[in-house]
């Protein structure tokens, strides 16, 4: 591996969603590594500021509006007075391959995930560009594009003590109000994803919910968002089951909150991400998507549910890990009812 470039200030960019960004953290943690005394500035959407708030990682933080691509162009043009030695583009937009040059730094490397070859605009070669690869790898490619050795660091979110102290304060004021017991390690079930295909159904969550709770090894509690506790009546059902319920707290308590479980399991989406950069055991649920993406983790620290289905129509017939499928309706949902978890015997 060729010698590296002494930058001192560096500006990262990465607009995608917020399970993205946990990610992109690990490529972070790289470069910080490599360069712990450089200024690193980071550019992605506002959605994204709690995934980064207060990082070790970077030294400042640069948000845009994720609807409003003039005002991506504008923050280019903005980011233009702090001369920047290097940009670093992970993931990128049509717009940033088009308008990276408005930011005036000295060096840029840019990775589009659907292109077979280098953006025009970057100045060096990025590695294996348009391969199938696994989100972390993808974005350690452009890492690489500037010297650094492909190994992976893991994924961090940075909690601040009087965050960590909050969550375990209502944890435990939630577990006691349920009859449940604080001193257990904590299983926690985050049944929320980003559109309805992803979610393990409502039946199978119960009938685990309740296995955790019989089997007596873990306190099990439930964190969600408002619109699927909302959707599921939760509340009801949280009380019925005698399981604490979590469901109206912002993005950082939420992350906060993830912090205080032993074990988690979340279907394919942000919350287990989070729940991975937090040092959380966790299993994931994958139903439509491909694994080959969005598992990008050690197997022996957290794990994947799946079965292989006819139905996963997108993506090559030769790499089932790849395929995927798109459909917004579906009737049988049966990527996701055919993952059976009641017979696990160790979490």
């Amino acid at each position: 591996m060729r010698m590296t470039m002494p930058y001192q200030k560096i500006l990262v960019i990465k607009t995608r969603a917020i399970g993205d960004t946990v990610i992109w953290t690990s490529a972070l943690a790289k470069l910080r590594k490599a360069y712990p005394h450089a200024e690193i500035h980071a550019l992605t959407y506002g959605m994204n500021k709690d995934i980064l708030l207060n990082s070790q990682l970077i030294n400042k933080l640069h948000l845009v509006d994720a609807k409003s691509k003039s005002d991506f162009v504008k923050k280019l043009w903005q980011l233009r007075k702090e001369k920047f030695d290097l940009l670093l583009g992970f993931h990128v937009s049509g717009s940033l391959c088009k308008f990276a040059w408005l930011t005036g730094a000295k060096e840029i490397v840019l990775h589009h995930h659907s292109l077979h070859r280098t953006p025009f605009l970057s100045s060096k070669k990025v590695p294996h560009a348009g391969d199938l690869e696994d989100a972390i790898t993808r974005d350690y490619r452009v890492l690489e594009a500037i010297g650094l050795d492909p190994e992976h660091e893991l994924t961090k979110i940075d909690l601040s003590p009087e965050e960590a102290e909050f969550a375990q304060s209502l944890t435990h004021e939630k577990i006691v109000a349920a009859g449940g017991d604080p001193d257990k390690k904590r299983f926690i079930f985050l049944p929320g994803a980003s559109y309805s295909l992803k979610i393990y159904p409502k039946d199978l969550w119960v009938e685990v919910v309740k296995k955790i709770k019989s089997e007596g090894h873990y306190q099990p509690l439930i964190l969600c968002d408002q619109k699927i506790s909302k959707e599921w009546n939760l509340p009801e059902l949280a009380k019925e089951l005698g399981v604490p319920l979590i469901d109206d707290v912002s993005l950082r308590k939420f992350i906060a909150l993830i912090s205080t479980g032993s074990v988690t399991l979340s279907n394919d989406s942000s919350p287990g991400h989070i729940s991975v950069a937090l040092g959380v055991r966790t299993h994931f649920l994958f139903g439509p998507a491909c694994i080959g993406d969005w598992f990008c983790y050690d197997k022996n620290l957290h794990t994947y549910h799946r079965v292989d289905v006819p139905c996963r129509i997108q993506g090559p017939r030769d790499r089932e890990q790849f395929q995927f499928c798109t459909v917004t309706e579906c009737s049988h949902h049966s990527c996701m009812r055919k993952i059976k978890l009641l017979d696990i015997q160790n979490w």
